[in-house]
């Protein structure tokens, strides 16, 4: 099995080093870390009674050790250092953490080849048959599940998958429209656009529950295509009512590194006669801090077609400031968390004002998310946020109600 550092994304302070000569670890030692060997050879081998026999000669690239990650099993093998190496070590914590972060599907299939690689081992070596059971289990990990109950985690997985296609091919997917008002002019600025799912028979289903699902699946490049579109057909209907100044859509993650995502964007919009400057892109900013060099290069894309950007949640996450400078954002979206509790905390109330304040040194409006009361849209008007959407202002309205708002406000 090959393995590339970069791709692991290891530092410095997971290396070690040993001579030539050196014995990395030693048959039936315990071991709670597996090895890449960045640079130089490793020998692996065993003793056979008062013989050496070595099972194999490693060279860079390469993983040893991995069954130590697994259970608490002794080493089954010597390693030896053949010249002087450079190991990067994985250890039992960075194993857990990918594997418990993996999709339940891929989890079940790890576990059931590591299970029978385990079985096939031990049998080579004279130890009987091993249980087939979750080995991470007593490793410390976090997932005490059994694989019985991963398979049928899995089995759960598939079918939320299926009726997520299903909710898909019978519309059972619906779009809410939030309002956001102007507060310089007290009047209706735009809507966001959120999707909600009416299952047939479980109702009404969080987006919480669903999103989350669809990312790891990739079901939501789909799903996400078809909110831009319905979103964009929307925002036509309001205009023949009332010319809107923009209509807030969500990207996701899995989404926004969809390579012709923007060609769709852009095809769509010109084909429904829409201006890209009315269509505003929320982009959560965990998002855009994944890998911010190729982030800036996808933003510019839409910037140079004429879509605005807004950080979505900002606070919450971890931007780095020089970062931001250089994403071409035109709106920076406060959290509600801060916002509902300005009054109650003066912390939250700094919180706000400082956001507002860089946000504005960067040319940027300023949309507060989660006002409930007028109190707190009074405190946002002095601050200098342009926009604010809240229960306050509205609950999220399915189109007919939209449309009544708009005529009513």
């Amino acid at each position: 099995m090959q393995f590339n550092q970069s791709t692991l994304g290891h530092s410095q302070d997971y290396k070690q080093y040993f001579r030539a000569g050196d014995i990395i670890f030693r048959e039936s030692d315990s071991g709670k870390c597996a090895y890449i060997i960045k640079r130089g050879r490793v020998q692996i081998s065993t003793e056979e009674g008062d013989d050496k026999v070595v099972l194999a000669e490693l060279s860079e690239g390469e993983l040893f050790g991995e069954m130590a990650v697994i259970d608490d099993s002794p080493r089954w093998a010597t390693a030896t250092a053949l010249d002087d190496v450079v190991l990067i070590i994985i250890t039992r914590d960075v194993f857990l953490n990918h594997l418990e972060g993996s999709e339940s599907v891929v989890r079940m299939f790890l576990h059931t080849i590591l299970a029978r690689f385990k079985n096939v081992h031990a049998q080579l070596l004279g130890l009987g048959e091993q249980q087939h059971t979750w080995d991470i289990k007593n490793t410390g990990g976090r997932n005490n599940q059994t694989l019985d109950q991963s398979v049928q985690a899995t089995v759960d997985a598939l079918k939320f998958e299926q009726s997520l296609l299903k909710g898909m091919e019978n519309e059972e997917f619906e779009l809410y429209f939030q309002p956001v008002i102007d507060l310089r002019t007290d009047r209706i600025a735009g809507f966001e656009s959120l999707i909600r799912w009416n299952h047939p028979r479980r109702g009404f289903v969080s987006p919480l529950d669903f999103i989350p699902m669809a990312e790891q699946n990739g079901l939501i490049v789909p799903l996400g295509q078809w909110v831009f579109e319905q979103s964009c057909k929307a925002l036509k209907e309001f205009n023949q009512i009332q010319e809107l100044q923009f209509l807030s859509i969500n990207v996701s993650g899995r989404q926004f590194i969809d390579a012709g995502l923007h060609e769709k964007f852009i095809k769509f919009s010109s084909d429904l006669g829409l201006a890209p400057q009315k269509i505003k892109l929320e982009i959560t900013e965990s998002i855009l801090m994944e890998n911010p060099e190729e982030s800036r290069k996808l933003l510019n894309r839409f910037g140079d077609h004429g879509f605005p950007i807004a950080i979505d949640d900002f606070g919450t996450g971890y931007s780095s400031l020089s970062y931001l400078n250089s994403f071409p954002i035109s709106t920076m979206k406060i959290d509600r968390s801060f916002v509902s509790a300005m009054l109650k905390d003066k912390g939250s109330m700094n919180i706000v004002r400082g956001i507002a304040g860089l946000a504005h040194s960067l040319d940027m409006d300023i949309v507060a998310e989660g006002p409930e009361t007028e109190e707190e849209l009074k405190v946002l008007r002095e601050i200098g946020c342009e926009y604010a959407q809240g229960y306050v202002i509205s609950k999220p309205l399915p189109m007919k109600q939209a449309i009544e708002f708009i005529k009513d406000y």
